[in-house]
């Protein structure tokens, strides 16, 4: 474990509304006292509104701090690696997370066997173990201006960005339950529109040409990890350190090839399905006339053209296993 540390004091980044709001109740309650009876100091902050990870974890950092327990899910956890990345004070790779998975998806636990069960979480971090992951960039846009945010799971622009959007009008009118996802999902399938891009994915792996075209996608996916939409195993050959990104591209399917496929793309064999692409590549862009956002992590913002890149081992975080 490199010199940042004094692993023996570490902060909590705690999302209050995670685990349907108990989550400041799990902390106080039972994460606390385990960092108190393993001897370790641990001081928190709770957010209070959207992307404010980000910039405590920016904050903090400028203040010494390196290492930080992430209490929540995949949202909670994209923001403070984005505040990682966009931090200053020290190199990205100074800074340890652990992670006290609490959230909804957990996605991102799935690739790494992260343990849910909070006592091997702690017991990982006396130990201090650690690892480095790779980290994705998106380049989009937003009020006709370049933007750039960075993803630890997995980007993707088309039906997955769709529902997305669907979700955050819902939930603007109080409409989120346990079940909301998968409402939104079969209600998208009947109202969504397979917008026309020009592709183009570069740095493949095993080739020396880009791949490049005009189709109308389903989805279009560059990832880090292997799961998303709640343990979909969209890049099953993913690897998070292997210095590339997996593209699943999804073409033209029709809602009845969607209903025989979906259940390839939950399990990963989808490999041999013809109107579905896979490339493992160093970038990827998607160009398109039509309004199609992009969901970051499950986090959804603005709009294309888009540019997926990564940085190799950028991110650092405690090594825990079920």
């Amino acid at each position: 474990m490199p010199s940042h540390q004094n692993r023996y004091h570490w902060h909590a980044i705690v999302n209050p509304v995670a685990a349907n709001g108990k989550s400041a109740k799990v902390f106080e309650q039972k994460i606390k006292k385990m960092f108190e009876e393993a001897g370790l100091s641990v001081d928190h902050t709770f957010t209070a509104r959207p992307d404010h990870a980000r910039h405590l974890i920016q904050e903090l950092a400028e203040e010494g701090e390196r290492n930080f327990i992430v209490i929540g899910g995949d949202g909670t956890l994209h923001e403070v690696v984005n505040g990682v990345m966009f931090q200053d004070a020290c190199a990205s790779t100074d800074i340890c997370l652990a992670l006290f998975p609490i959230g909804t998806g957990n996605d991102w636990t799935r690739t790494h066997n992260y343990p849910k069960d909070f006592a091997k979480v702690m017991r990982a971090i006396t130990v201090g173990d650690t690892f480095l992951q790779d980290v994705g960039l998106c380049h989009y846009h937003e009020n006709g201006q370049e933007q750039l945010r960075y993803f630890v799971n997995v980007a993707g622009c088309g039906f997955d960005a769709y529902v997305g959007d669907l979700l955050e009008k819902g939930s603007a009118k109080g409409l989120l339950s346990s079940f909301s996802y998968y409402y939104y999902l079969l209600k998208g399938l009947t109202t969504f529109e397979r917008p026309l891009v020009h592709y183009k994915v570069s740095g493949v792996q095993h080739s020396e040409e880009k791949k490049e075209g005009d189709t109308k996608i389903f989805t279009m996916t560059a990832a880090i990890c292997k799961y998303f939409g709640g343990g979909m195993k969209i890049a099953p050959e993913a690897i998070p350190d292997d210095g590339l990104l997996d593209i699943t591209l999804v073409n033209d399917l029709s809602n009845l090839e969607i209903a025989r496929v979906l259940p390839t793309l939950y399990s990963g064999k989808f490999m041999r399905e013809e109107k579905i692409d896979y490339y493992q590549a160093k970038s990827a862009s998607i160009q398109t006339e039509a309004p199609i956002r992009v969901q970051l992590d499950g986090e959804l913002f603005g709009y294309g053209p888009f540019r997926f890149s990564l940085r190799p081992k950028a991110i650092r975080f405690i090594a825990a296993k079920k």
